[in-house]
Formats: C-alpha cells, structure tokens, sequence
C-alpha cells in the first residue's frame, strides 16, 4: 500500500503541501490516496447460492468481480468522486475491503501505514525519479521499483 500511496503523491504533487500533520489527518491522506490507487482494485467471488443482482440472476458457481476501485468513485456514494478530499466518510472506503472479507490486518496496517508516510509527507521536493516506474499490473498493483528524489533536510 506504501507504493501505491507514494505512486499518487508523486503524480498529484498539487494535493498536499509538505510538512508535518496530525495522525487523523495522514489517516485521511492514507484513505484517500489509496481510493485514487488501490492495491487491490477488484476482488474476484464465487457465488454460492442463485442471487438476484440488480434484476439479473447470477447462477450458483458463476464467477464474480467486486470492482472495488470503481465503487469508490461512484458519486452516490463519493460526491464529485474526481476530486481530492480528505474529508470524506471513512466507513465509504473500500481499500481494505468490507464485512466479512474485510483485510485481517488492516487494524495494524492503517496505524503503521500512519507511520511509514509521516516522514515522507514532511521532504521537501519529493518527486518521481527518472525511470522509477515499474509496477506488475496483473489483480493486483505490485510494484518492482518505485523511486523517488527529495531535497535533503538538515536534522532537527
């Protein structure tokens, strides 16, 4: 998720000023940068039973895709859905899935996720380096290199 969060700070560097900020609003950065790049921006089920889906059956054993990524941007759910905002719901997001198939370790993900990009939102000038994109672009959004420069800071 680290990569993912970073790959849209660097392409949107208009979205948030360096500098140090409080952990509910990184919480906030976190979800809403993950909303613009998933790590899993779709989740594959197999029905279990015949189920009745906006009108339509889906036959007991069909494959279905939860497409995750698309539901965050539905604008009934995320008014005006293309623009940048920590403000919004936090029970809306569905980055680390929901109900029963909600992620197992998104209680320790999300605090150390906090901590991971505290430091990185607080260099200044950080932006992608040349030839710092390779991501593995098969379900899931798997980086192999993902580099980035910054202007060094004298230490506190």
């Amino acid at each position: 998720a680290l990569p993912n969060f970073m790959d849209v700070v660097m392409d949107h560097p208009d979205w948030i000023q360096p500098g140090h900020y409080a952990d509910a609003e990184i919480d906030g950065l976190v979800r809403e940068r993950l909303r613009f790049n998933p790590v899993a921006p779709a989740l594959f089920r197999t029905c279990t039973e015949d189920t009745d889906l906006g009108g339509r059956v889906v036959p007991k054993g069909s494959l279905v895709a939860a497409l995750l990524k698309t539901a965050m941007f539905d604008p009934r759910v995320f008014p005006d859905p293309d623009r940048f905002s920590t403000g919004r719901d936090p029970a809306n997001y569905l980055v680390f899935g929901t109900g029963t198939h909600a992620c197992k370790g998104a209680s320790i993900a999300e605090p150390v996720l906090r901590e991971m990009v505290k430091p990185l939102l607080a260099l200044p000038d950080l932006h992608r380096a040349a030839g710092s994109r390779d991501l593995d672009r098969d379900l899931l959004n798997r980086w192999q290199h993902l580099k980035a420069r910054f202007r060094p800071v004298s230490p506190d």
